[in-house]
C-alpha cells in the first residue's frame, strides 16, 4: 500500500499514527474478536443445534455429521486456495467482506428448514435434500468463519508483532479459549430461550452488522501500510547468531534469516509434523466434543452435566496459554507440540473411563491443556520457522488442511458408535496414534537453522 490514495485510506476513519500507543494492540483486540466468528462453525458451537435440527430435518445424527463433514472439507479446500489473498490484498477489506459473508451464512442457516420445505418435495424424510442444504450452510459458515476469519487474524498478528508475538498469541488464545469453552453453554441458552432459528439469526446479524463495522474501522494490513514503525524489525541475514543478548526479546533465541515460500515450507519435515500434529488434535478433540453428550450419555452422565464439562477445561487452557505466553519467546515449539499430543492422549483416556471421577478429570484437564497448546501452535511456529513475507499463504495452507482433517473427527466418532454401538473403537485408534506422533515431534527442528550465518 504505497500510493498516496491508499496511504490516505489507511488513515481514515482512525489514524494509527495518532494513537498514543502501539497500534498492534488494537489489531490484536479486533483480530481476536474476528476469530470469534469461528465459534458458530466449531463443534462446540454446533453441538447445541444438532438435536433440534436433526428433528426438524427428520434425519439421524450420522447424516447431520456427514453434512458437517462435507461442508467443512469443501471450506478447507477453499481456504487453502485463498490464503495468498492475504499477502496480495488488503486484509482490512477482505476481512470486512468475509465477516458480512459469515453473517449472511448464519442468517441463511436460520431459514434452512424453510428452504427445505419451499423446495416442495412432499411429506416424509428426504435425507439427500436435507444433507445437501445443511452441507451448503456448513460450507459457508466454515469458509467465512473458520477459513477467512482465522487466516486473516493469524496473518495480522504475525505481521504486527515480533518482540511481543508470544504474548499476543497468549492473549489471543485465552480469549478464544473462553469463547470456545463457553460456546456450548451460551449457544444452548440462546437456542433454548429464543429457538434454534432465532439463535442463528441473532448471531448472523451481530457478525454482519457489528463485527464487520469494527473490522472496516480498525483493521490495517501491516505497520508499513498504516505508516507506523514495526515494534521491532526482524534481524537481517547479517544478524548475530542465536541467543545473542543484543537482539530484542522476541528475536533473541529464534531470529528469522530466510522467508520460505509455501512450496519451500511444505518440503520441510517440521512443517508436516506440526501440521499433522495440529490436525490430529483437531480430529480427536472435535470428534469428542461434538459427540460429548452422546459419549457421556453412554456412561450414564446426564446431558445437562456433560455440557458443562468444557467450562472447567478453560481453566487449564488459560493456564497453558499464560505459561507459553511468558516463555514462548525462548521455548522450542516442538516441546509444546509434544505436550499437546501427550495431554490429548490423557484426555482421550479419560473419555474411555468417563464413568469414573478420575476419567472426567483427565478428560477436562488433558483437553484444556491440549487446546491451550493448540492456540499457541496454530499461531506462533509459522512466522518463527518460515518468516512473515508469505505468512498469508502459509496460514491459508495450514488453516485449510487443518479444517479438512478436523472435519473427519465428528463423523468418524459418530459412525463408530453407529457401527459398534460404542465410541471405544475411535478412542482406541486415537490412543495408539497420539504417543507415536509425540515421539516424532521431538525431531522437528527449526528450519531457520539451515540459514544461520556462520561466524567468521
Amino acid at each position: 500500500m504505497k500510493s498516496p490514495s491508499q496511504y490516505k485510506a489507511a488513515q481514515w476513519p482512525v489514524s494509527p499514527r495518532k494513537i498514543s500507543f502501539y497500534y498492534g494492540w488494537i489489531i490484536l483486540l479486533v483480530s481476536t474478536i474476528a476469530m470469534m466468528g469461528a465459534v458458530p462453525a466449531s463443534p462446540p458451537g454446533m453441538a447445541p443445534f444438532m438435536g433440534p435440527m436433526v428433528n426438524e430435518f427428520q434425519i439421524d445424527r450420522g447424516a447431520f455429521t456427514f453434512a458437517y463433514m462435507i461442508g467443512t472439507i469443501l471450506a478447507g479446500f477453499g481456504t487453502w486456495k485463498i490464503g495468498n489473498l492475504f499477502d496480495d490484498f488488503d486484509c482490512r477489506w477482505i476481512g470486512t467482506l468475509g465477516m458480512i459473508g459469515l453473517g449472511s451464512a448464519l442468517i441463511l442457516t436460520s431459514f434452512s428448514d424453510q428452504l427445505y420445505r419451499w423446495m416442495g418435495i412432499g411429506p416424509g424424510p428426504h435425507t439427500f435434500t436435507a444433507v445437501s442444504i445443511l452441507a451448503l450452510c456448513f460450507f459457508l459458515i466454515r469458509f467465512f468463519g473458520t477459513g477467512i476469519m482465522m487466516t486473516m487474524s493469524r496473518s495480522l498478528i504475525a505481521r504486527w508483532f515480533t518482540r511481543h508475538r508470544a504474548i499476543a498469541v497468549s492473549i489471543n488464545g485465552i480469549v478464544l479459549s473462553l469463547s470456545f469453552t463457553s460456546a456450548p453453554i451460551l449457544v444452548y441458552l440462546l437456542a433454548d430461550t429464543f429457538g434454534w432459528r432465532n439463535a442463528w439469526l441473532m448471531m448472523g446479524l451481530f457478525f454482519a452488522l457489528v463485527v464487520s463495522l469494527l473490522l472496516a474501522i480498525f483493521v490495517r494490513h501491516s505497520p508499513t501500510a498504516a505508516g507506523v514503525p514495526m515494534e521491532i524489525d526482524r534481524p537481517s541475514v547479517s544478524s548475530p547468531p542465536l541467543k545473542v543478548p543484543g537482539l530484542p526479546r522476541g528475536e533473541r533465541h529464534f531470529p528469522v534469516y530466510y522467508d520460505f515460500s509455501p512450496r519451500e515450507a511444505a518440503r520441510t519435515y517440521t512443517f508436516w509434523i506440526f501440521l499433522i500434529g495440529i490436525s490430529l488434535n483437531g480430529v480427536i478433540g472435535t470428534g469428542m466434543v461434538m459427540n460429548l453428550v452422546a459419549m457421556a450419555g453412554d456412561k450414564g452422565i446426564a446431558e445437562a452435566t456433560a455440557v458443562y464439562f468444557l467450562l472447567p477445561s478453560a481453566f487449564f487452557n488459560i493456564i497453558t496459554s499464560l505459561v507459553f505466553g511468558a516463555i514462548g519467546h525462548k521455548t522450542d515449539m516442538r516441546w509444546c507440540l509434544a505436550i499437546m499430543l501427550v495431554t490429548q492422549f490423557f484426555s482421550t483416556l479419560g473419555a474411555w473411563y468417563f464413568e469414573s471421577g478420575l476419567g472426567v478429570f483427565l478428560f477436562i484437564a488433558g483437553g484444556g491443556i491440549a487446546w491451550g497448546c493448540f492456540g499457541v501452535l496454530i499461531n506462533l511456529p509459522w512466522p518463527r520457522y518460515f518468516g512473515s513475507a508469505h505468512i498469508g499463504s502459509i496460514n491459508g495452507l495450514v488453516s485449510g488442511l487443518s479444517i479438512v482433517t478436523a472435519a473427519i473427527g465428528p463423523y468418524f466418532f459418530g459412525q463408530t458408535r453407529e457401527w459398534f454401538g460404542t465410541f471405544n473403537f475411535a478412542l482406541f485408534i486415537s490412543l495408539l496414534v497420539l504417543p507415536f506422533l509425540a515421539v516424532l515431534a521431538v525431531f522437528a527442528g527449526n528450519p531457520q537453522s539451515r540459514f544461520e550465518p556462520t561466524s567468521p
